[in-house]
């Protein structure tokens, strides 16, 4: 029976030796899709945004609006509300993580660095699948409603603006959520940065001198949530004013938002202070 256990021991340890960043993160996305991971967080936002995004089309074709790009705003406005769902829906499970499950990660995984890589990439592409399937579904849809409309052929920029954005709307949680190790400190920070941040600058803005109160607004428009807007937005490309810019815009202000977070609870799981 030593010889066994030594044998099990000796296994064990060529599993490790031969651990890659992608072989955990597969491992990381299974454990998310299984039974009490992310699956109630990704049916969750797929069920609202393409819920949103449908009864804005189907609204649109009721009334059988004359802005052909409506359909575009409406493929946009369903993924982007799925991000932001599947971001508070990261935010409770990194939280609950924290609660002995990165213990049990780390003998599998002893390699805090690749264990805390694998973690962040399953969880942005978690969010980078859901989202991108949700624009899928409606610009489908918003085709198959104004076949024939040459604009309404922009919806299918919403499909790899969802596939970014929705990485890097889940990488934010991760990141935020990380830094505070919990749950309960993690929502309320996620709620101050995207809700209370930008309405505490509109509100400063208003009391400021009008040489001084663009300032504030220009600080509340680079908050997540109006980046996340911009972001997911594929009906600027066509518009002449924007062309485009405040996608651009979007997705460099969600890049950074996701990665600040991310990058600064690195050395705080990597002291060993995630358990």
């Amino acid at each position: 029976m030593h010889t066994a256990q030594k044998e099990a021991r000796g296994s064990i340890g060529d599993v490790r030796g031969r651990q890659t960043a992608l072989m955990v993160t597969r491992a990381e996305m299974r454990r998310h899709l299984r039974r009490g991971g992310m699956r109630g967080g990704i049916i969750t936002a797929a069920s609202l945004g393409g819920g949103l995004g449908l009864l804005m089309l189907l609204i649109d074709n009721a009334m059988d609006g004359e802005s052909m790009l409506f359909p575009v705003i409406a493929v946009g406005s369903g993924a982007a509300l799925a991000a932001f769902v599947l971001a508070v829906a990261t935010v409770f499970r990194v939280g609950r993580d924290e609660q002995g499950q990165i213990a049990l990660a780390l003998t599998l995984v002893p390699d805090r660095r690749r264990l805390y890589l694998a973690r962040a990439a399953g969880f942005s592409l978690v969010g980078a699948a859901t989202c991108a399937a949700v624009a899928v579904v409606l610009c489908a849809t918003a085709l198959l409603l104004h076949a024939g409309e040459p604009e309404v052929r922009w919806s299918l920029l919403a499909i790899p603006l969802a596939l970014c954005g929705g990485s890097l709307a889940v990488l934010f949680g991760f990141g935020l959520t990380s830094l505070v190790r919990r749950s309960s400190a993690g929502i309320l920070l996620f709620i101050g940065v995207v809700v209370v941040l930008p309405l505490g600058f509109f509100a400063v803005g208003f009391s400021l001198p009008e040489s001084i109160a663009p300032a504030a607004e220009l600080l509340a428009m680079n908050t997540p949530l109006p980046h996340l807007a911009e972001a997911f937005d594929a009906s600027s490309m066509p518009n002449p004013e924007s062309s485009g810019t405040d996608i651009l815009a979007g997705m460099t202000g969600l890049l950074a938002w996701g990665l600040l977070p991310t990058l600064a609870a690195w050395p705080i799981f990597n002291r060993g202070e995630a358990r």
